[in-house]
C-alpha cells in the first residue's frame, strides 16, 4: 500500500503510519522532509459518489480562511494537510464551550461570501444513494411529504459544508478547524444547521443552546418548519448513505449508523422541532 500511495503523490514519503480515523477514506500520518502531514486516501468504492474537482475548487477558494488547515497537495480526492499534534474532534471537546464555538464557526463559514459553480442537492443525493442500494428493498414513500416540501422549497444559497459530523470539526487549544469538503457546495444554510444537530450525539440542552446561538432573536414559525424539514431530510439522507455503504463494505459500523438514523427518522418524522 505504501508503494501505491507513493506513486500517487509527488513527494518522497519518509515515514507512514495508518490511523483509525475516517469512515469513507483511509487516513495516514506521513512524514515528508521532516514535516508531518495528514494524508487522506479515498477508497475505490466511493470515488464515484463525489466529485473531487468540486472539492478542490472549494479548498482553493477557502485557503485563506483561518479555520481551514493548510493543504500541501490535492488531486483526485487524495489530500495532504498540515498535521497538528493534539488535535481533537468535536466529541472530545470541552462541553462547556464547544456548542458556542461551533455556532461561531458556522456563522463565519456561511458569511464568507464564497460561491462556487455547483450545488449540493439533498434530493439528488437521496436518489443517488437509494439507486446504489441493490440488495435491500427500501421504500421511502412514507417520507414523500417531506421530500415534496424540499422539492418546492425556495432559498438563497450560500457555500455549505453539508456534513457536520464530529470528525469534521476539530479543535486545537483555542482554535477550531473545519475539514473534509467532499460534500461542500451551494445550499441552504439551514441544512447545515440541521446537519450539525442530527449528526452529533447532543443532549436536548445542547441542541437548544445551539439554536439560541444561531437565532439569538428567536425562531419564527416559517423558519421552524424549514428546520424541521431539514431534520427529517438529514436523517433520511444519511440512513440511505449508511445502507449503501454497508452494502459496499459489509462493516458493522454502517449498520449501526443506519439503525441510529432510521430510529431518529421514525421517532421524529413530522414532529415538532426540539425547543
Amino acid at each position: 500500500m505504501h508503494t501505491h500511495i507513493s506513486k500517487n503523490i509527488p513527494y518522497k514519503i519518509d515515514k507512514i503510519i495508518k490511523t483509525n480515523m475516517g469512515l469513507t477514506n483511509t487516513n495516514y500520518i506521513v512524514e515528508v522532509d521532516n514535516k508531518k502531514y495528514m494524508l487522506r486516501y479515498p477508497k475505490n468504492d466511493v470515488k464515484h459518489l463525489f466529485n473531487p474537482k468540486n472539492e478542490e475548487k472549494v479548498i482553493n477558494e477557502m485557503k485563506d480562511l483561518d479555520f481551514v488547515l493548510p493543504v500541501k497537495y490535492y488531486k483526485d480526492g487524495i489530500q495532504m494537510v498540515d498535521y497538528l499534534d493534539n488535535l481533537i474532534t468535536f466529541d472530545q471537546a470541552d462541553k462547556k464551550t464547544r456548542i458556542k464555538t461551533v455556532a461561531k464557526l458556522m456563522k463565519k463559514f456561511h458569511s464568507s461570501k464564497i460561491k462556487v459553480d455547483f450545488n449540493f442537492n439533498p434530493l439528488e443525493q437521496i436518489q443517488l444513494y437509494k439507486n446504489n442500494i441493490k440488495k435491500t428493498q427500501i421504500d421511502i414513500s412514507p417520507y414523500n411529504s417531506v421530500l415534496d416540501k424540499l422539492k418546492h422549497h425556495k432559498f438563497t444559497s450560500v457555500l455549505c459544508h453539508n456534513d457536520w459530523v464530529a470528525g469534521n470539526i476539530c479543535f486545537k487549544e483555542d482554535k477550531i478547524f473545519l475539514i473534509d469538503f467532499e460534500y461542500a457546495g451551494n445550499n441552504d444554510p439551514l441544512f447545515d444547521i440541521m446537519s450539525f444537530l442530527t449528526e452529533n450525539d447532543l443532549s436536548k440542552e445542547e441542541r437548544i443552546e445551539f439554536l439560541n446561538e444561531m437565532f439569538p432573536l428567536g425562531i419564527d414559525k416559517k423558519t421552524e418548519a424549514i428546520l424541521t424539514m431539514y431534520r427529517d431530510v438529514n436523517n433520511l439522507l444519511w440512513y440511505l448513505w449508511a445502507m449503501m455503504m454497508d452494502e459496499f463494505r459489509n462493516e458493522a459500523i454502517y449498520r449501526e449508523i443506519a439503525q441510529i438514523k432510521i430510529q431518529q427518522l421514525e421517532d421524529e418524522y413530522n414532529t415538532k422541532l426540539w425547543k
